[in-house]
């Protein structure tokens, strides 16, 4: 007889900060107005693109520094609160719009020890996130 057993569960953490939200939406959309930077990867308009052959995020410029230190800290204290020794996180970017029909299939993120979505703007009653 089969039997399932959950030896790795999932922790996750939901933070809701709806100032910094409205900080960085503009900044997005931004980002999501440059054609050099957006393509459609998955089907959905994103900045997720390669530049010179290799992976290229948001948290090269500038304005995006802060962002990038708001979240690696975010992920420090996390990976603290479920037990890991601090160790130097470095973020990688990108911006994303989805519209209504948009969707983004079962997926993984190799080479990462975190991964995050910061939603910035959700219609009223948006589709359920699965994990």
């Amino acid at each position: 007889m089969d039997s399932l057993k959950l030896l790795f569960p999932t922790p996750v953490l939901q933070l809701k900060d709806v100032e910094y939200a409205k900080q960085m939406l503009p900044l997005a959309k931004k980002y999501l107005s440059n054609d050099q930077l957006v393509g459609y990867r998955w089907g959905y308009k994103n900045t997720f693109n390669n530049k010179n052959g290799e992976v290229f995020g948001l948290e090269h410029f500038e304005e995006m520094y802060d962002f990038a230190n708001y979240i690696c800290n975010i992920g420090q204290d996390f990976l603290y609160k479920i037990g890991y020794e601090p160790f130097t996180l470095r973020p990688f970017i990108f911006v994303s719009e989805m519209v209504r029909g948009d969707s983004h299939g079962i997926h993984t993120h190799p080479d990462c020890c975190l991964s995050g979505v910061f939603y910035l703007q959700v219609p009223t009653n948006p589709s359920k996130i699965v994990f």
